[in-house]
């Protein structure tokens, strides 16, 4: 029988590839990336919802989540008026499952689980085709006059290294659980080991790659940011794993070898996607 870690290795070196060549593209190609991770997200989040008999709209969420990815294309104004369209969309549908069908009870549940999925998997991921525009021209050929790629970079490496970090510390040092009850895997050196190796190629990232973009960061905003990136990475993974408790399963699916679902691999990433946007959106850590 293959080896776990070598199914885990090829799995992210071909998770990388695509990723990172999209990354750079940017652009048309790069939304529909994300889209796509999008519908999946909304797959398998919704499968863990029929665990719990609940009945969200499955087919418009379908739709509107990876949508959110694609009007982020156009500007932020636009992802929000998306945003709006959907929340009015999912209102207008139960209302009309209400008249029309024999289901009343468990409504109010069903609509909870259709915004949460609209935002945790449609609504803020979106943030990183923000992410990846911005401060970017959609029609410049060279990467590196492109300041939005840095940005996306820099968050998708933190969180990239967080999770590698993680997962080679805990199988090396780690002993003492961190949370078994949501994640029995997870240790505190694990944890220790994932916040360490995200704040160095964070720092790593700031020194070497910025000024290859012609960007001058304050090192010590950016310290503190690479702390916060590498604790809500960390986060994120463990509000993903309680989820996946909640409902009695281990991974969301099978799909990604070594790695289980979609959800599963880039569940960090959901979370820090918006925070990177709206920090390098306010130019705090930018010295003009």
């Amino acid at each position: 029988m293959e080896n776990t870690h070598i199914k885990r290795l090829r799995a992210g070196f071909l998770i990388a590839v695509v990723g990172f060549s999209s990354l750079i593209s940017g652009g048309i190609p790069f939304a529909c990336i994300c889209a796509i991770l999008s519908w999946f997200w909304v797959k398998e989040l919704l499968s863990l919802a029929k665990n719990s008999e609940l009945q969200p709209l499955e087919i418009i969420l379908r739709i509107l989540c990876p949508g959110c990815a694609l009007a982020a294309i156009w500007s932020k104004d636009v992802l929000d008026g998306w945003l709006a369209f959907s929340c009015v969309a999912i209102f207008c549908v139960f209302v009309a499952r209400s008249f029309y069908g024999p289901k009343i009870k468990g409504n109010l549940s069903d609509i909870a689980v259709s915004f949460f999925c609209l935002i945790y998997v449609g609504w803020l991921p979106a943030h990183i085709v923000l992410l990846r525009f911005l401060d970017s021209s959609a029609f410049s050929l060279n990467p590196f006059s492109q300041p939005g790629l840095f940005y996306t970079f820099f968050s998708v490496a933190s969180v990239i290294l967080n999770d590698v970090g993680s997962y080679y510390a805990g199988k090396t040092f780690g002993k003492t659980k961190l949370a078994e009850a949501i994640s029995p895997n997870k240790t505190i050196k694990g944890s220790i080991g994932g916040i360490l190796a995200g704040i160095t190629m964070s720092m790593l990232i700031c020194y070497f790659i910025a000024p290859l973009f012609h960007l001058k960061l304050n090192l010590w905003i950016m310290f503190g940011i690479s702390i916060l990136i590498a604790v809500l990475a960390q986060i994120g993974d463990l509000a993903e794993s309680l989820m996946k408790r909640s409902m009695g399963v281990k991974d969301t699916s099978e799909l990604i070898e070594g790695h289980g679902g979609v959800l599963d691999r880039f569940d960090s990433h959901i979370v820090v996607a918006s925070l990177m946007y709206y920090f390098f959106l306010s130019r705090i850590a930018l010295i003009p």
